[in-house]
C-alpha cells in the first residue's frame, strides 16, 4: 500500500460525506430506495486499494456510534433493523473488494462489482430473514420477492453509474 497523502485523506473524507448524503436521498416508490449502494461502490472504485475500505468503514462506524448517516437519518438503530445486514455486508465487501481491484480490465472490474453486489444481497437477505422473518413468520421466498428482487435492477443501474463516474473522474483528475 502506498503512503497516504493529505490529498488521499481529503478524497476519503469527501467519500464518507458522499455516502451519508447519498443514503439520505430517498426515491419514493412501493419500496423506497436510496443512492447508498451507488456511493459505496463509487467510493471503493474511485479510491481503490484500502483507502476505499477505510472510507467505507469510517462511514459505517459513524453510523454505528449514533451519527445519523443512514437512510431516514438513522444511526445505530439501522444495524438492528431489516437493513442491518446490507450495512454489515458493505463492511465486508469494503475490505475484500480492493484485493480484486488490481485487475485493470474494465470487464473484470465489472465482474468484481457484480459479485460484490451478489454478496451484499445474500448476506443482507439472510439478515432480513432472521430479523423480519422470525418476527412476522415470513418464509424465505416471500421475503426475497418482496424485499430483494425489486431492488436488483436499480442497484445494477447504480453500480453502472458508479463505474462510469469513476472512469470520468479519474481521467479528469489524472489519477
Amino acid at each position: 500500500m502506498k503512503k497516504t497523502t493529505a490529498k488521499d485523506l481529503v478524497y476519503m473524507a469527501l467519500c464518507v460525506a458522499l455516502n451519508a448524503v447519498c443514503a439520505w436521498i430517498t426515491f419514493p416508490s412501493a419500496l423506497p430506495f436510496t443512492l447508498q449502494t451507488f456511493s459505496v461502490f463509487f467510493t471503493l472504485l474511485f479510491l481503490g486499494d484500502f483507502r476505499g475500505s477505510i472510507a467505507v468503514s469510517v462511514y459505517l462506524l459513524l453510523g454505528l456510534v449514533g451519527v445519523p448517516v443512514f437512510s431516514g437519518f438513522r444511526g445505530t438503530e439501522a444495524f438492528f433493523e431489516a437493513s442491518g445486514g446490507y450495512l454489515a455486508a458493505f463492511f465486508v465487501v469494503g475490505w475484500i473488494f480492493p484485493l480484486f481491484l488490481k485487475i485493470k480490465s474494465r470487464f473484470s472490474q465489472g465482474i468484481v462489482c457484480a459479485l460484490s453486489l451478489l454478496f451484499c444481497y445474500c448476506f443482507g437477505t439472510l439478515w432480513l430473514v432472521f430479523v423480519v422473518g422470525t418476527a412476522k413468520s415470513y418464509s424465505f421466498v416471500p421475503l426475497l420477492t418482496t424485499f430483494v428482487l425489486p431492488y436488483l435492477l436499480p442497484d445494477c443501474a447504480k453500480i453502472v453509474l458508479a463505474f462510469c463516474l469513476n472512469r470520468i473522474l479519474k481521467k479528469r483528475l489524472k489519477m
